[in-house]
């Protein structure tokens, strides 16, 4: 004899009835748009089980790029290169002097000692 299926689905029961953790149900139930009527109960977020399973389904069978276009690189430089240290330092003043920031250009051996006492 089979047990029949539980009526509502909760981030306790996520696990056992549609394989999805429990952090990752939560953070479905509770993403602007989602479409189910969520029943609060204490601090369990339920849902009917056969309409999350349906919307679930629905989920995988859409296609992954419903609604952006591709556009090709233009050049053909290596995205996952690292940047060089100077071009960082220059992005960064860069940023930096649009905040309202001025940068001296003595470099970090230079700059002046601490003036905190030690304890004897």
């Amino acid at each position: 004899m089979v047990a029949p299926r539980a009526a509502f689905v909760s981030q306790r029961t996520s696990l056992d009835l549609l394989g999805i953790p429990r952090d990752r149900y939560l953070a479905l139930v509770r993403a602007p748009g989602f479409p189910l009527p969520v029943t609060p109960i204490g601090k369990l977020r339920m849902v009917d089980t056969e309409a999350m399973i349906a919307y679930l389904r629905a989920l995988g069978a859409a296609p992954p790029n419903l609604n952006r276009e591709e556009h090709p690189v233009e050049n053909d430089t290596d995205l996952a290169a690292e940047p060089s240290p100077e071009s960082e330092d220059s992005a960064a003043r860069k940023l930096g002097s649009d905040l309202g920031f001025t940068f001296t250009d003595q470099p970090a051996s230079d700059a002046p000692a601490s003036r905190r006492r030690s304890r004897r």
